[in-house]
C-alpha cells in the first residue's frame, strides 16, 4: 500500500443494524464521504476499516515534483552564500524523469529518509556522503548552467520504496557507501559497515542492462583485475568487487520507472562470485537481515 498520492475511501465494516439495549434501532453504521490525501501526506488509517487507494494521475504528480525542485530544492541548493549563482542558469529537463521516480522521491523526503543538511545537500542516516540534486556545468559560463542530477534522483526513491514497500526502518538505510561502490545500501544494526542489500543505481536501462551483462560475465569467469577493459566494464569490476569483499547477500541493481535485477549472492573460495536471479521478496527486511 502506498502511502501518498492517494485518495483514501473508508468502506462500511459492519453492515448490521446497530443495537441498543438488545434491540435494533433501525440505524445502520454511516458510510463516510472519500476523504482525498494530499501529495505526501501520510492518511490515518483505522485498525478494522478497509480502503481502496487510488493514486493521483502522472500529471498532477509530476507537478507535484516539478513544485518541489521549483519551490525548496532548487532555492537551498543555488541561493546558499556558498554558490550565490541564481536560478538562471538552470536547465529542466523534465522529459528524463520517470513519473513512479518522482513520486517515490517526494515520499522519501515527506518521510524525511533523507534530511537537508545544508547547502542543498542531503543525507540519509546510514550515508556515508551527502547527495545533491543537481548536476553543475562549468564555471566559466555565465549564468553557470546546471540541471536535474537524475541518479541521485533515483536513489533517493529506492529509499522510500526499501523503506514503504520492503519494510525497511529508516535508521538502517544509506545513500552513497564509504568507498562509493554504491549508490544505495541497507544495513544491519550489528554491522554498520558491510552493506545487506547493496544497490547500484543506473539513468538508463541500458547502462543498467550493461552493467549487470558485464557483472554476470566476470563472475562466471572469475575475474580478479581490472586491467584492459572500457569504462563501464571498469565500474562493474569495482560492483562485483565489492561484493566480493564485503559478501552482501543481495545485490540490486535499480533503474528508472522501477526497472531492476535483484540477485542473491553465492561467495566461495578463491574469489568466486555467483549473481543467482531472485525475485523481490530478498529484499524485505526481516530477522534474517539484522
Amino acid at each position: 500500500m502506498r502511502y501518498s498520492d492517494v485518495v483514501a475511501e473508508p468502506q462500511v465494516r459492519d453492515l448490521r443494524p446497530v443495537y441498543r439495549q438488545g434491540r435494533p434501532t433501525g440505524r445502520y453504521p454511516r458510510l463516510r464521504a472519500p476523504r482525498r490525501v494530499e501529495f505526501g501526506q501520510v492518511p490515518r488509517l483505522k485498525p478494522g476499516c478497509s480502503y481502496i487507494m487510488r493514486e493521483l494521475p502522472i500529471d498532477m504528480t509530476l507537478q507535484a515534483f516539478k513544485d518541489r525542485v521549483l519551490g525548496d530544492l532548487l532555492p537551498k541548493y543555488c541561493d546558499h552564500p556558498s554558490r550565490g549563482w541564481g536560478s538562471a542558469g538552470f536547465k529542466p529537463d523534465w522529459s528524463k524523469l520517470n513519473e513512479s521516480d518522482a513520486r517515490d522521491f517526494l515520499r522519501a523526503l515527506d518521510a524525511n529518509l533523507v534530511q537537508h543538511v545544508g547547502r542543498g545537500q542531503y543525507r540519509a542516516p546510514r550515508s556515508a556522503h551527502k547527495e545533491q540534486f543537481f548536476w553543475t556545468g562549468p564555471k566559466n559560463v555565465t549564468p553557470r548552467p546546471f540541471s536535474l542530477w537524475i541518479e541521485p534522483i533515483i536513489a533517493v526513491a529506492g529509499l522510500a520504496r526499501l523503506h514503504f514497500e520492503y519494510g525497511w526502518p529508516g535508521e538502517l538505510l544509506g545513500t552513497e557507501s564509504s568507498d562509493g561502490a554504491f549508490d544505495l545500501a541497507t544495513y544491519s544494526r550489528s554491522d554498520p559497515v558491510n552493506e545487506r542489500v547493496a544497490c547500484e543505481v543506473k539513468k538508463s536501462t541500458a547502462e543498467l542492462d550493461r552493467l549487470v551483462k558485464h557483472m554476470r560475465q566476470f563472475a562466471a569467469d572469475n575475474v580478479q583485475c581490472e586491467a584492459s577493459k572500457s569504462k563501464s566494464e571498469i565500474n562493474a569490476f569495482r560492483k562485483l568487487n565489492a561484493l566480493r569483499d564485503r559478501k552482501a547477500p543481495v545485490f540490486w541493481a535499480l533503474g528508472p520507472g522501477q526497472a531492476n535485477y535483484v540477485f542473491r549472492m553465492v561467495y566461495g573460495d578463491a574469489g568466486l562470485v555467483a549473481l543467482n536471479p531472485s525475485s523481490e521478496h530478498v529484499l524485505y527486511y526481516s530477522d534474517a537481515h539484522t
